[in-house]
Protein backbone atom coordinates (compact mmCIF):
# COMPACT_ATOMS: atom_id res chain seq x y z
CA UNK A 1 0.00 0.00 0.00
CA UNK A 2 0.98 3.56 -0.74
CA UNK A 3 1.53 4.98 2.75
CA UNK A 4 2.69 8.61 3.90
CA UNK A 5 4.41 9.73 7.14
CA UNK A 6 2.65 13.70 7.58
CA UNK A 7 5.97 15.49 7.06
CA UNK A 8 7.97 13.17 6.78
CA UNK A 9 7.67 11.82 3.19
CA UNK A 10 6.81 8.76 1.69
CA UNK A 11 7.02 5.65 3.90
CA UNK A 12 6.05 2.39 1.99
CA UNK A 13 5.13 -0.65 4.40
CA UNK A 14 6.74 -3.46 2.76
CA UNK A 15 9.63 -1.87 0.37
CA UNK A 16 13.14 -0.63 0.84
CA UNK A 17 13.54 2.35 -1.11
CA UNK A 18 16.94 2.90 -2.64
CA UNK A 19 19.05 6.26 -1.85
CA UNK A 20 18.50 7.26 -5.47
CA UNK A 21 14.89 6.05 -5.38
CA UNK A 22 13.96 7.81 -2.22
CA UNK A 23 15.65 11.46 -3.85
CA UNK A 24 13.21 11.19 -6.56
CA UNK A 25 10.33 10.88 -3.99
CA UNK A 26 12.10 13.96 -2.63
CA UNK A 27 11.91 15.87 -5.99
CA UNK A 28 8.02 15.94 -5.94
CA UNK A 29 5.54 15.15 -8.62
CA UNK A 30 1.41 14.54 -8.29
CA UNK A 31 0.79 11.26 -7.03
CA UNK A 32 -1.34 9.08 -9.20
CA UNK A 33 -0.46 11.78 -12.36
CA UNK A 34 3.26 12.79 -13.21
CA UNK A 35 5.16 9.93 -15.50
CA UNK A 36 4.80 6.46 -15.21
CA UNK A 37 4.51 3.63 -12.98
CA UNK A 38 6.10 0.19 -13.65
CA UNK A 39 5.32 -2.69 -11.48
CA UNK A 40 6.66 -6.11 -10.54
CA UNK A 41 6.44 -8.30 -6.93
CA UNK A 42 9.78 -9.96 -5.46
CA UNK A 43 9.47 -12.03 -2.01
CA UNK A 44 5.81 -10.55 -1.20
CA UNK A 45 7.73 -7.02 -1.27
CA UNK A 46 6.43 -3.86 -3.64
CA UNK A 47 9.29 -3.02 -6.00
CA UNK A 48 8.93 0.43 -7.30
CA UNK A 49 10.40 1.53 -10.74
CA UNK A 50 9.99 5.66 -11.17
CA UNK A 51 10.11 7.13 -14.42
CA UNK A 52 10.61 10.70 -14.77
CA UNK A 53 8.47 12.06 -11.59
CA UNK A 54 6.75 9.10 -11.09
CA UNK A 55 3.50 7.75 -9.43
CA UNK A 56 3.18 4.86 -6.80
CA UNK A 57 1.11 1.80 -7.20
CA UNK A 58 0.64 -1.02 -5.33
CA UNK A 59 1.41 -4.71 -7.52
CA UNK A 60 -2.34 -5.57 -6.92
CA UNK A 61 -3.33 -2.17 -8.09
CA UNK A 62 -3.61 -1.86 -12.18
CA UNK A 63 -2.29 0.98 -13.76
CA UNK A 64 -5.97 2.48 -14.84
CA UNK A 65 -7.79 1.24 -12.15
CA UNK A 66 -10.16 4.01 -10.82
CA UNK A 67 -9.73 6.37 -13.55
CA UNK A 68 -12.20 8.21 -15.62
CA UNK A 69 -11.21 9.07 -19.11
CA UNK A 70 -9.68 13.17 -18.75
CA UNK A 71 -8.62 14.53 -22.41
CA UNK A 72 -5.66 16.28 -22.53
CA UNK A 73 -4.82 20.23 -22.33
CA UNK A 74 -6.25 22.01 -25.33
CA UNK A 75 -3.44 24.44 -25.98
CA UNK A 76 -1.16 26.89 -23.91
CA UNK A 77 -2.74 29.88 -23.48
CA UNK A 78 -1.90 32.61 -26.06
CA UNK A 79 -0.33 36.17 -25.72
CA UNK A 80 -1.59 39.05 -26.54
CA UNK A 81 -0.09 42.48 -28.45
CA UNK A 82 -1.65 45.00 -25.51
CA UNK A 83 -2.19 43.25 -22.39
CA UNK A 84 -3.22 45.96 -20.15
CA UNK A 85 -7.45 46.19 -20.11
CA UNK A 86 -8.92 49.20 -21.90
CA UNK A 87 -12.51 50.61 -21.05
CA UNK A 88 -13.91 48.69 -23.60
CA UNK A 89 -12.63 45.35 -22.17
CA UNK A 90 -13.91 45.85 -18.38
CA UNK A 91 -17.43 45.16 -17.54
CA UNK A 92 -19.47 48.46 -18.29
CA UNK A 93 -19.01 51.47 -15.88
CA UNK A 94 -16.19 49.18 -13.86
CA UNK A 95 -12.41 50.37 -13.89
CA UNK A 96 -11.81 47.26 -11.57
CA UNK A 97 -11.91 43.35 -11.39
CA UNK A 98 -13.32 40.80 -8.41
CA UNK A 99 -11.34 37.65 -8.72
CA UNK A 100 -12.73 35.16 -6.72
CA UNK A 101 -11.57 31.55 -5.69
CA UNK A 102 -13.16 28.31 -4.30
CA UNK A 103 -11.48 28.13 -0.25
CA UNK A 104 -10.40 23.96 -1.49
CA UNK A 105 -7.29 24.99 1.16
CA UNK A 106 -9.65 26.34 3.80
CA UNK A 107 -10.25 30.58 4.04
CA UNK A 108 -6.99 31.85 5.72
CA UNK A 109 -4.77 29.66 3.57
CA UNK A 110 -6.56 30.79 0.26
CA UNK A 111 -6.17 34.30 1.30
CA UNK A 112 -2.21 33.82 2.03
CA UNK A 113 -1.89 31.62 -1.63
CA UNK A 114 -3.95 34.01 -4.42
CA UNK A 115 -3.79 37.59 -2.80
CA UNK A 116 -0.18 37.30 -4.33
CA UNK A 117 -1.77 36.39 -7.57
CA UNK A 118 -4.32 38.94 -7.80
CA UNK A 119 -1.59 41.71 -7.15
CA UNK A 120 0.75 40.18 -9.72
CA UNK A 121 -2.49 39.93 -12.35
CA UNK A 122 -3.33 43.53 -11.23
CA UNK A 123 0.19 44.68 -12.78
CA UNK A 124 -0.27 42.58 -15.85
CA UNK A 125 -3.56 44.19 -16.82
CA UNK A 126 -3.06 47.61 -15.71
CA UNK A 127 -5.85 47.81 -13.34
CA UNK A 128 -6.70 46.85 -9.73
CA UNK A 129 -7.76 43.98 -9.15
CA UNK A 130 -9.42 42.92 -6.03
CA UNK A 131 -9.11 39.34 -4.46
CA UNK A 132 -12.57 38.49 -2.71
CA UNK A 133 -12.25 35.64 0.31
CA UNK A 134 -15.50 34.29 0.63
CA UNK A 135 -15.95 30.95 3.45
CA UNK A 136 -17.42 27.95 1.06
CA UNK A 137 -17.43 26.48 -2.53
CA UNK A 138 -21.37 27.52 -2.76
CA UNK A 139 -20.64 31.43 -1.46
CA UNK A 140 -18.16 31.59 -4.41
CA UNK A 141 -20.89 30.75 -6.53
CA UNK A 142 -24.00 32.78 -5.30
CA UNK A 143 -21.13 35.96 -5.63
CA UNK A 144 -20.56 34.69 -9.03
CA UNK A 145 -24.98 34.60 -9.85
CA UNK A 146 -25.10 37.55 -8.29
CA UNK A 147 -22.96 39.52 -10.76
CA UNK A 148 -20.53 40.32 -7.76
CA UNK A 149 -17.04 38.37 -9.07
CA UNK A 150 -15.38 38.96 -12.32
CA UNK A 151 -12.96 36.38 -12.56
CA UNK A 152 -13.48 33.26 -10.89
CA UNK A 153 -11.31 29.77 -10.08
CA UNK A 154 -14.03 27.54 -9.42
CA UNK A 155 -13.53 23.99 -8.44
CA UNK A 156 -14.23 21.36 -11.29
CA UNK A 157 -17.91 20.36 -9.69
CA UNK A 158 -18.77 24.23 -9.39
CA UNK A 159 -17.89 24.88 -12.18
CA UNK A 160 -20.23 22.40 -13.61
CA UNK A 161 -22.88 23.71 -11.44
CA UNK A 162 -22.29 27.44 -11.70
CA UNK A 163 -22.53 26.81 -16.06
CA UNK A 164 -25.38 24.85 -15.62
CA UNK A 165 -27.32 28.62 -13.63
CA UNK A 166 -25.29 31.43 -15.11
CA UNK A 167 -25.56 32.01 -18.80
CA UNK A 168 -22.82 33.55 -20.27
CA UNK A 169 -20.13 31.83 -17.88
CA UNK A 170 -17.31 31.37 -20.17
CA UNK A 171 -14.18 29.09 -19.66
CA UNK A 172 -10.69 30.77 -19.88
CA UNK A 173 -8.08 28.31 -18.71
CA UNK A 174 -7.53 25.47 -16.22
CA UNK A 175 -4.87 25.65 -13.42
CA UNK A 176 -2.06 23.13 -13.56
CA UNK A 177 -0.35 21.72 -10.19
CA UNK A 178 2.62 20.26 -9.57
CA UNK A 179 2.94 20.30 -12.99
CA UNK A 180 0.37 18.33 -14.08
CA UNK A 181 -3.07 19.06 -15.71
CA UNK A 182 -5.39 16.87 -13.69
CA UNK A 183 -5.07 15.04 -10.17
CA UNK A 184 -6.65 12.25 -8.39
CA UNK A 185 -9.25 11.53 -5.96
CA UNK A 186 -8.30 9.43 -3.43
CA UNK A 187 -10.05 7.70 -0.13
CA UNK A 188 -7.30 7.19 2.62
CA UNK A 189 -6.96 5.73 5.95
CA UNK A 190 -4.43 5.23 8.76
CA UNK A 191 -1.88 2.86 8.29
CA UNK A 192 -3.11 0.84 11.02
CA UNK A 193 -6.72 0.95 9.82
CA UNK A 194 -8.23 -2.56 9.58
CA UNK A 195 -10.24 -1.35 6.33
CA UNK A 196 -8.39 -3.07 3.22
CA UNK A 197 -10.89 -2.20 0.82
CA UNK A 198 -13.84 -0.03 0.18
CA UNK A 199 -16.48 -3.27 1.03
CA UNK A 200 -14.74 -3.57 4.58
CA UNK A 201 -16.52 -0.31 5.32
CA UNK A 202 -19.47 -2.58 6.19
CA UNK A 203 -19.32 -4.80 8.41
CA UNK A 204 -19.16 -8.44 7.59
CA UNK A 205 -22.23 -9.79 9.41
CA UNK A 206 -24.04 -6.72 7.94
CA UNK A 207 -22.78 -7.85 4.37
CA UNK A 208 -23.61 -11.43 4.67
CA UNK A 209 -27.23 -10.55 5.99
CA UNK A 210 -28.08 -8.29 2.98
CA UNK A 211 -26.53 -11.54 1.22
CA UNK A 212 -28.89 -13.70 2.55
CA UNK A 213 -31.87 -11.08 2.24
CA UNK A 214 -31.47 -10.39 -1.44
CA UNK A 215 -30.95 -14.40 -2.33
CA UNK A 216 -34.76 -14.47 -0.79
CA UNK A 217 -35.50 -11.34 -2.81
CA UNK A 218 -36.08 -9.80 0.38
CA UNK A 219 -35.47 -6.28 0.06
CA UNK A 220 -36.10 -4.81 3.71
CA UNK A 221 -32.94 -2.92 4.30
CA UNK A 222 -30.02 -4.01 6.88
CA UNK A 223 -28.92 -1.18 8.37
CA UNK A 224 -25.05 -1.05 10.38
CA UNK A 225 -25.13 0.00 13.61
CA UNK A 226 -23.95 3.14 14.81
CA UNK A 227 -21.14 2.23 17.00
CA UNK A 228 -20.01 -0.27 14.13
CA UNK A 229 -20.17 3.08 11.37
CA UNK A 230 -16.91 4.37 10.21
CA UNK A 231 -16.62 8.26 10.45
CA UNK A 232 -16.01 9.49 6.66
CA UNK A 233 -14.82 13.06 6.08
CA UNK A 234 -15.73 14.84 3.11
CA UNK A 235 -15.02 17.99 2.48
CA UNK A 236 -17.50 19.76 0.44
CA UNK A 237 -21.21 18.65 -1.45
CA UNK A 238 -19.42 20.89 -4.42
CA UNK A 239 -16.22 19.38 -4.50
CA UNK A 240 -15.37 16.63 -7.31
CA UNK A 241 -12.41 14.86 -5.45
CA UNK A 242 -13.82 15.34 -1.81
CA UNK A 243 -16.97 14.47 -2.53
CA UNK A 244 -18.72 13.58 -5.84
CA UNK A 245 -16.02 10.63 -6.89
CA UNK A 246 -15.71 9.27 -3.57
CA UNK A 247 -19.19 8.75 -3.34
CA UNK A 248 -19.95 7.32 -6.55
CA UNK A 249 -17.41 4.89 -5.92
CA UNK A 250 -18.61 3.89 -2.53
CA UNK A 251 -21.69 3.61 -4.25
CA UNK A 252 -20.48 1.09 -6.68
CA UNK A 253 -19.26 -0.72 -3.56
CA UNK A 254 -22.43 -1.57 -2.20
CA UNK A 255 -21.65 1.23 0.49
CA UNK A 256 -24.54 3.88 0.93
CA UNK A 257 -22.56 7.04 3.04
CA UNK A 258 -25.29 8.30 4.31
CA UNK A 259 -27.07 5.36 5.33
CA UNK A 260 -23.82 3.37 6.31
CA UNK A 261 -21.22 5.73 7.75
CA UNK A 262 -20.79 8.65 9.64
CA UNK A 263 -20.38 11.75 7.25
CA UNK A 264 -17.90 14.51 8.34
CA UNK A 265 -18.09 17.66 6.38
CA UNK A 266 -14.61 19.31 6.42
CA UNK A 267 -14.63 22.34 4.21
CA UNK A 268 -11.37 22.06 2.98
CA UNK A 269 -9.10 19.57 1.91
CA UNK A 270 -6.47 20.43 4.46
CA UNK A 271 -9.39 19.99 7.45
CA UNK A 272 -10.07 16.58 5.69
CA UNK A 273 -6.74 14.97 6.21
CA UNK A 274 -5.82 16.96 9.48
CA UNK A 275 -8.77 15.05 10.51
CA UNK A 276 -7.68 11.86 9.62
CA UNK A 277 -4.18 12.11 11.15
CA UNK A 278 -5.76 13.53 14.66
CA UNK A 279 -7.90 10.28 14.67
CA UNK A 280 -11.23 12.63 14.51
CA UNK A 281 -12.52 10.71 11.30
CA UNK A 282 -11.53 7.22 10.00
CA UNK A 283 -11.41 7.45 5.71
CA UNK A 284 -10.90 10.74 4.32
CA UNK A 285 -11.55 11.74 0.86
CA UNK A 286 -9.36 14.37 -0.44
CA UNK A 287 -7.15 14.91 -3.30
CA UNK A 288 -3.61 13.96 -4.31
CA UNK A 289 -2.65 17.27 -4.27
CA UNK A 290 -3.24 17.42 -0.37
CA UNK A 291 -1.16 14.12 0.04
CA UNK A 292 1.72 15.46 -1.98
CA UNK A 293 1.17 18.84 0.90
CA UNK A 294 1.38 15.94 3.42
CA UNK A 295 4.75 14.26 1.74
CA UNK A 296 6.34 18.07 1.50
CA UNK A 297 5.75 18.40 5.19
CA UNK A 298 2.85 21.52 4.38
CA UNK A 299 0.41 19.87 6.17
CA UNK A 300 2.24 18.30 9.64
CA UNK A 301 0.29 15.89 11.96
CA UNK A 302 1.35 11.91 13.17
CA UNK A 303 0.85 8.79 11.82
CA UNK A 304 1.05 7.28 8.43
CA UNK A 305 -1.19 7.42 6.15
CA UNK A 306 -1.99 4.71 3.30
CA UNK A 307 -4.33 5.16 -0.01
CA UNK A 308 -7.73 2.67 0.21
CA UNK A 309 -9.22 3.44 -3.41
CA UNK A 310 -8.42 6.14 -6.08
CA UNK A 311 -11.65 7.12 -6.98
CA UNK A 312 -10.82 8.73 -10.46
CA UNK A 313 -8.86 11.45 -12.26
CA UNK A 314 -9.97 15.18 -11.80
CA UNK A 315 -8.77 17.83 -13.85
CA UNK A 316 -8.02 21.26 -11.93
CA UNK A 317 -9.96 24.51 -11.21
CA UNK A 318 -11.80 25.93 -14.31
CA UNK A 319 -10.68 29.74 -14.48
CA UNK A 320 -13.12 31.57 -15.89
CA UNK A 321 -15.04 35.17 -16.54
CA UNK A 322 -18.33 36.34 -15.69
CA UNK A 323 -20.84 37.11 -18.60
CA UNK A 324 -20.35 41.34 -17.47
CA UNK A 325 -16.75 40.80 -18.98
CA UNK A 326 -16.63 41.32 -22.88
CA UNK A 327 -14.83 38.21 -24.82
CA UNK A 328 -12.10 40.91 -25.39
CA UNK A 329 -11.06 41.42 -21.83
CA UNK A 330 -11.36 37.66 -21.39
CA UNK A 331 -8.43 37.32 -23.64
CA UNK A 332 -6.43 39.58 -21.56
CA UNK A 333 -7.06 37.77 -18.59
CA UNK A 334 -6.22 34.60 -19.98
CA UNK A 335 -3.12 35.62 -21.41
CA UNK A 336 -2.19 37.32 -17.87
CA UNK A 337 -2.81 34.49 -16.12
CA UNK A 338 -0.81 32.70 -18.71
CA UNK A 339 2.11 34.25 -18.43
CA UNK A 340 2.16 33.29 -14.92
CA UNK A 341 4.16 29.99 -13.73
CA UNK A 342 6.93 28.55 -11.47
CA UNK A 343 9.37 28.49 -14.74
CA UNK A 344 10.34 32.39 -13.82
CA UNK A 345 11.89 33.53 -10.58
CA UNK A 346 9.21 35.95 -10.54
CA UNK A 347 6.26 33.30 -11.10
CA UNK A 348 7.94 31.35 -8.01
CA UNK A 349 7.81 34.32 -5.64
CA UNK A 350 4.35 34.97 -6.11
CA UNK A 351 2.77 31.21 -6.42
CA UNK A 352 5.43 30.58 -3.47
CA UNK A 353 1.98 30.36 -1.05
CA UNK A 354 0.01 28.52 -3.85
CA UNK A 355 -0.09 24.97 -2.79
CA UNK A 356 1.99 23.58 -5.76
CA UNK A 357 0.09 25.39 -8.24
CA UNK A 358 2.31 26.52 -10.86
CA UNK A 359 0.51 28.18 -13.55
CA UNK A 360 -2.37 27.77 -15.59
CA UNK A 361 -2.86 26.20 -19.54
CA UNK A 362 -6.21 26.18 -22.07
CA UNK A 363 -8.45 23.94 -22.02
CA UNK A 364 -12.04 22.48 -23.37
CA UNK A 365 -15.00 22.62 -21.48
CA UNK A 366 -15.62 18.58 -22.75
CA UNK A 367 -12.88 17.84 -20.15
CA UNK A 368 -15.55 17.84 -17.20
CA UNK A 369 -17.93 15.88 -18.91
CA UNK A 370 -17.59 12.59 -17.22
CA UNK A 371 -18.76 14.33 -14.18
CA UNK A 372 -22.02 15.67 -15.47
CA UNK A 373 -22.66 12.15 -16.13
CA UNK A 374 -21.90 11.09 -12.18
CA UNK A 375 -23.57 13.88 -10.76
CA UNK A 376 -27.07 12.95 -11.61
CA UNK A 377 -26.82 9.74 -9.69
CA UNK A 378 -24.68 10.68 -6.99
CA UNK A 379 -27.91 13.43 -6.40
CA UNK A 380 -30.70 10.98 -6.87
CA UNK A 381 -29.43 8.53 -3.97
CA UNK A 382 -29.23 11.86 -2.05
CA UNK A 383 -32.88 12.43 -2.59
CA UNK A 384 -33.50 8.99 -1.99
CA UNK A 385 -32.05 8.95 1.44
CA UNK A 386 -33.43 12.19 2.07
CA UNK A 387 -36.85 10.59 1.46
CA UNK A 388 -36.12 7.57 3.83
CA UNK A 389 -35.49 9.86 6.52
CA UNK A 390 -39.01 11.25 6.16
CA UNK A 391 -40.86 8.54 5.35
CA UNK A 392 -41.77 9.52 1.77
CA UNK A 393 -39.98 7.00 -0.72
CA UNK A 394 -39.14 3.48 -0.26
CA UNK A 395 -35.78 2.27 0.02
CA UNK A 396 -34.03 1.93 -3.66
CA UNK A 397 -33.58 -1.45 -4.85
CA UNK A 398 -30.00 -3.74 -3.41
CA UNK A 399 -27.36 -2.26 -5.54
CA UNK A 400 -25.00 -5.33 -6.65
CA UNK A 401 -21.62 -3.90 -5.06
CA UNK A 402 -18.42 -4.10 -7.67
CA UNK A 403 -15.60 -6.39 -6.84
CA UNK A 404 -12.65 -5.21 -5.19
CA UNK A 405 -9.11 -5.51 -7.53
Amino acid sequence: PECYRAGRGLQPESAMLSQSTQRTLTAGGDVGSLGVAMQACLCHRFVLVLVGSAVLTACADPVREGTFPVAAVDHGLATVGQPHLLPDDLPRGRKTLRYGVTPYLGVEATRKAYTPIAAWISDRLGVPVRFVLTDSYDALVELLKRGEVDIVQLSPLSYIMAGAEVKGLRLIASSLSFGSASYSSLLVVRSGSALRRLGDVIPPEVRLERKTRRDRGDNRPVGVPEKAKVRFAYVHQSSASGFLLPYQALLGHGVDPRQDMVMVRMGSHEAAIKGLLNGDVDIAAVSSGTLNNVRRGVIIGEGNLRILHKAGRVPYDALCTSPQVPESGARKIAAAFGALSTRTDAGRRVLAQARGVTGWAGTRDERYDFMRKILPRVRAEELRDLGRRRGVVPPPKPVTAAQDD
